[in-house]
C-alpha cells in the first residue's frame, strides 16, 4: 500500500485504499492500516459540484429547481462508502466553496424548449346498438329495436419538447470532462364529445366523454415538469455509466 501511494497518482491511491483495507481485515489495527487507508481514500476521491441553474432566466418562465432537486437528490445517493466520487452542491453542510476548490463541476442548461399552442381535432362516429323495448311478442321473444347516436369526439393537444445539455468541467484546468444531451417530447391530450340520438347506443367510453367538458390546458410549468420525468431517466443513466468506475 505505502508502495502505491508513493505513486503520488490517483490509481496508485485507489490501489492503496484497497491494500490498506484488506490488510486491516486480515489484522485489524495493523500499523495504521485504517488511518491510512482513508488518507488514500482522499486522495483518490474526486469532488463533484453539482452546479445551479443560478441566474439563468428560465425560458417561457419556468421554475428548474424541481428537476435540479431531483438530481443532486440521486447524485448524492451514488456517495457510498467505497466509491472515489463526491457529489456535493451549495447546501453541502460544511462544504465551502471558496476553501477547497471541488475537482469537478457538472454544469446543466435547457438551450430548448418548446410548446405549441393548444390545438383541436375532432372525429364523429355513428354508433348502433340493440336494445330490449320491454315487450315481448306472442312468441315469448323479447322484442328488442335498434338505436343510434352519432358522436363527435374532440381532442385538446399541446405538444412539447425539451432538451437538456449538460457537461461536467475540470475545475482545475477548465477543460471539458465529458458533455452529453438528453431529450424529451411529450403531448399533452384532452378529449370530450358531444352526441346526437339515443344515448342508450353509446359505450361506456362515449358515455365518460360526453360526460366531460372542454377545459383549458394545463400551465407550462406542469407539462414541464412532466418532460423532465423524462430526461431524467435519460440523464441518470448516462451520468451512472461515467462515474461507475471513476
Amino acid at each position: 500500500g505505502e508502495q502505491a501511494m508513493a505513486l503520488n497518482t490517483r490509481e496508485g491511491s485507489k490501489q492503496a485504499y484497497g491494500e490498506f483495507m484488506r490488510a486491516n481485515q486480515l489484522t485489524p489495527g495493523y500499523k495504521d492500516a485504517l488511518k491510512l487507508a482513508q488518507q488514500a481514500k482522499e486522495e483518490a476521491t474526486i469532488t463533484v459540484f453539482i452546479q445551479d441553474f443560478g441566474n439563468v432566466q428560465p425560458l417561457y418562465g419556468l421554475n428548474y429547481n424541481p428537476f435540479y432537486n431531483q438530481v443532486t437528490n440521486y447524485l448524492f445517493q451514488l456517495n457510498r462508502p467505497n466509491s472515489f466520487t463526491l457529489f456535493i452542491n451549495g447546501s453541502t453542510p460544511g462544504y465551502n466553496y471558496n476553501s477547497k476548490r471541488p475537482d469537478q463541476v457538472i454544469q446543466m442548461s435547457f438551450p430548448s424548449i418548446y410548446f405549441s399552442r393548444p390545438f383541436i381535432t375532432k372525429q364523429t362516429v355513428t354508433n348502433s346498438r340493440e336494445v330490449s323495448t320491454g315487450k315481448r311478442g306472442t312468441d315469448g321473444k323479447e322484442i328488442m329495436q335498434t338505436v343510434t347516436a352519432k358522436v363527435t369526439v374532440y381532442t385538446k393537444t399541446v405538444t412539447a419538447r425539451a432538451e437538456l445539455f449538460y457537461q461536467i468541467l475540470d475545475n482545475h484546468t477548465g477543460a471539458f470532462v465529458y458533455s452529453n444531451r438528453a431529450y424529451a417530447d411529450r403531448p399533452w391530450t384532452y378529449s370530450w364529445a358531444v352526441s346526437e340520438g339515443d344515448r342508450r347506443a353509446l359505450d361506456n367510453t362515449n358515455q365518460e366523454l360526453i360526460n366531460r367538458q372542454e377545459i383549458y390546458p394545463p400551465q407550462y410549468q406542469f407539462i414541464f415538469d412532466e418532460l423532465t420525468k423524462r430526461m431524467y431517466d435519460d440523464f441518470t443513466a448516462q451520468i451512472n455509466q461515467f462515474y461507475r468506475d471513476y
